[in-house]
C-alpha cells in the first residue's frame, strides 16, 4: 500500500507502507464523497458570469482557424460542483477547408472563473 499525502496539486505518493484500518476507511470515505459530487445549477454573480463568457469567447477566437468566423449559437447555464464551474457552449466557426462547422464544447472554470480545461462534446 502506498502512503498518500495531500498537496495543493493533489495527492502525492510518497513511500510504500501499510495503512491502518482507520486510514483505509478514511480514504474509502473520501473516494465515495468525491464520486457523489454532482453538478447543479450555479447562482453566479453577473460580473463573474460576464468574465467567464468573455474568457470563453477570447479562447474560442484564439483556437479557431478563422477567428472572425466564430459565432456563438448557445450558452448553457453555469453549473457548479461546489468548488468549480462549467458551461456548455455551441458555436459555429470555419474549418481549414472554409466550411462553417457546428461544434460543442464544455468549458470548465476554477472558483475564480478562469478556464481550467475544455472538452469537445460530440
Amino acid at each position: 500500500v502506498l502512503k498518500i499525502r495531500g498537496s495543493r496539486l493533489g495527492p502525492v505518493v510518497t513511500e510504500p507502507r501499510e495503512l491502518t484500518d482507520a486510514q483505509a476507511r478514511v480514504i474509502e470515505s473520501e473516494a465515495r464523497r468525491l464520486q457523489t459530487l454532482r453538478w447543479r445549477k450555479a447562482d453566479v454573480d453577473p460580473e463573474k458570469a460576464n468574465f467567464m463568457r468573455n474568457m470563453t469567447e477570447f479562447t474560442l477566437e484564439r483556437i479557431a482557424h478563422d477567428p472572425g468566423s466564430v459565432q456563438i449559437v448557445s450558452w448553457g447555464e453555469f453549473e457548479t460542483n461546489g468548488s468549480s464551474y462549467r458551461s456548455e457552449i455551441s458555436y459555429r466557426a470555419r474549418n481549414l477547408m472554409g466550411a462553417l462547422r457546428l461544434a460543442r464544447q464544455m468549458f470548465y472554470f476554477d472558483e475564480n472563473g478562469v478556464i481550467e480545461r475544455t472538452v469537445d462534446i460530440e
